[in-house]
């Protein structure tokens, strides 16, 4: 026999900040959720600091869609319009106004949050040629190594967001995790200027190959000295 849903207590939600209903006072309609507003490039990392935000206020749920209006409560059907119109002007509060128009008339946060997905994840072919170009031509040069790493390692956070490798029982994610982290440290090792061609079979000769950020760290005690 299928478990009847909780019913909500509109009263108690009001003061339980453990409820994803509960709106503290500092919770205003012109509130900022994350520094740098969504103006069409920036979606995943305007999308990631935004899902952070409103998963720490508790209100995630409301723009995945997976906390739905009450059905048959009027007051818990009030508190979840309440909700879902403060959320929604912070979402326009973090979008860049000449993206914000046809945003106006969404009707939930959910529909909102879809439009959004909608409009901007059909460019993340076109960003990720771009961070893929990027990486194929960025060289140590006259940076520093943690410069050169720093640099790197920023391309590859934000390409992983975009190809995010999804976990299964199987194994092969693990495989294609590993075969990622030795890629990184190939590509780390040829944009190294040439007086580092020793060290490139030091670090090649070790089994198995150590992680990324060690590499960095032995190439910087390994480093020529000039």
């Amino acid at each position: 026999m299928a478990k009847a849903a909780p019913i909500l207590d509109a009263q108690i939600s009001l003061t339980d900040v453990l409820s994803p209903y509960y709106l503290h006072s500092s919770d205003q309609p012109n509130l900022f959720l994350v520094n740098t507003s969504l103006n069409g490039d920036n979606y995943p990392t305007w999308r990631r600091a935004i899902t952070r935000a409103l998963n720490a206020k508790k209100k995630l749920g409301f723009i995945l869609g997976t906390i739905t209006r009450p059905d048959g409560d009027t007051a818990a059907g009030l508190l979840w319009d309440r909700c879902c119109d403060m959320i929604m002007s912070w979402l326009l509060h973090s979008i860049d106004r000449s993206l914000a128009g046809s945003l106006l008339y969404c009707a939930t946060p959910n529909d909102k949050w879809l439009e959004l997905e909608t409009r901007f994840q059909q460019s993340n072919r076109t960003k990720i040629f771009r961070l893929k170009r990027d990486l194929a031509n960025l060289h140590q040069d006259q940076q520093s190594i943690t410069e050169y790493y720093e640099k790197l390692k920023e391309l590859w956070d934000e390409l992983t967001s975009l190809q995010s490798i999804k976990s299964c029982t199987c194994g092969a994610s693990k495989s294609l995790s590993e075969l990622q982290e030795s890629d990184r440290i190939y590509q780390f090792l040829m944009g190294l200027n040439e007086s580092f061609g020793q060290l490139h079979s030091q670090i090649l000769a070790i089994d198995p190959l150590p992680s990324t950020i060690d590499v960095m760290s032995y190439s910087i005690k390994k480093r020529p000295s000039v």
